[in-house]
């Protein structure tokens, strides 16, 4: 976060703003989750920050006794928090009078998508929300997968760090992906907020973002951006609603907030759609899979509760296939196919040859 600092040795005297409430924005305010963690004081100049901001102002002014670090604490919650506010730029600067170095006057704003970007993508976004349908995990993977499926991955595109450049430039980055989740979701009802941190890949731990969000009453964590990276054509939804144990095998959010402990692996993908394979007695689940891919043609997407028997399924499926066959001649699986793994999450999809 790039933030600069504008030492004022004029003093004036502002008068305290009234207590402006919850910030008004497009979904109820209490599917936020960073802004209910900041103090009572931090909210109040959150509400004047989001006010200023949804007006498109370069400055908002501070009432007067308003903390330097409190202001810090609800910029930074602000440009987390509202993924709507795309518009509005990552750099903003703290003035504060030099003889007061504890206080701050004013905040000034940057802007880096144009005046349009708010409109455009609200418009997105809601047509997006009023299509989904049923509980909050229908609608949830309803709305997870129409981003997957309308967003590409690229680091260059225009706004690649906002739910504008997924959802209506439908090119971005993880911050995009996942900032266009949040709003998505909770335009449906859905509380979400966004998890900065770093996730490992290819070897390296590098910055990323995904979502923490409370499903049904379910507190669980998903990661759009991993599930959509083009394994054969579909998105794994390996990442759609981890626990922390199960996140923590790749992700690692960053340690400056106290997100609460997502320990219920029930509201994933694999749990709610039942392909999950226990550790004891997982060949029903194996057989019910091929059984599928055989007679239907359709991928087969398994998390194991075992991450070794994932790999020795993902190395060997030729020989489980063989087995299958023998046991279920009314339903032989017979022609290509492909195999993905993920050792670290110990998920295995199989896609059938066309």
């Amino acid at each position: 976060m790039l933030k600069k600092v504008i030492a004022l040795l004029l003093t004036v005297c502002l008068m305290p703003a009234a207590a402006l409430g919850e910030p008004d924005t497009p979904y109820p305010a209490g599917l936020m989750l960073r802004y209910h963690m900041l103090t009572d004081a931090q909210r109040a100049v959150f509400d004047l920050l989001y006010a200023g901001a949804a007006a498109g102002a370069e400055r908002v002014e501070l009432p007067q006794g308003t903390s330097y670090d409190d202001t810090v604490a609800a910029m930074d919650a602000l440009l987390d928090d509202c993924p709507e506010l795309c518009a509005l730029g990552s750099s903003y600067s703290v003035q504060y009078y030099q003889q007061e170095p504890g206080t701050a006057t004013a905040v000034d704003l940057t802007w880096e998508l144009p005046p349009t970007a708010h409109r455009e993508l609200m418009e997105r976004a809601l047509l997006l929300a009023s299509q989904a349908q049923g509980d909050a995990y229908s609608r949830e993977l309803y709305l997870h997968d129409q981003l997957c499926a309308g967003t590409v991955y690229d680091l260059s595109a225009q706004g690649q760090s906002t739910a504008w450049g997924a959802l209506v430039g439908g090119r971005a980055a993880c911050e995009g992906y996942a900032r266009a989740m949040v709003l998505l979701c909770r335009l449906a009802g859905i509380p979400c907020g966004l998890v900065s941190g770093t996730a490992y890949s290819d070897g390296v731990w590098e910055s990323h973002a995904w979502c923490i969000l409370s499903v049904g009453g379910v507190l669980t964590q998903a990661d759009p951006t991993w599930n959509d990276q083009d394994h054969m054509g579909v998105n794994t939804r390996w990442y759609f609603n981890l626990t922390d144990a199960q996140m923590r095998a790749d992700h690692a959010a960053d340690a400056g907030i106290l997100w609460p402990a997502c320990t219920d692996a029930s509201a994933s993908w694999h749990a709610r759609e039942g392909w999950v394979v226990p550790a004891e007695g997982g060949n029903a689940v194996l057989s019910r899979a091929l059984r599928l891919m055989a007679t239907e043609k359709a991928a087969v997407n398994l998390r194991f509760e075992d991450a070794a028997a994932a790999a020795a399924f993902a190395e060997n499926t030729g020989e489980y296939i063989v087995m299958y066959n023998e046991e279920n001649p009314d339903a032989p699986f017979w022609g290509s196919y492909g195999v993905t793994c993920s050792y670290t999450q110990g998920c295995v999809m199989l896609m059938p040859g066309q």
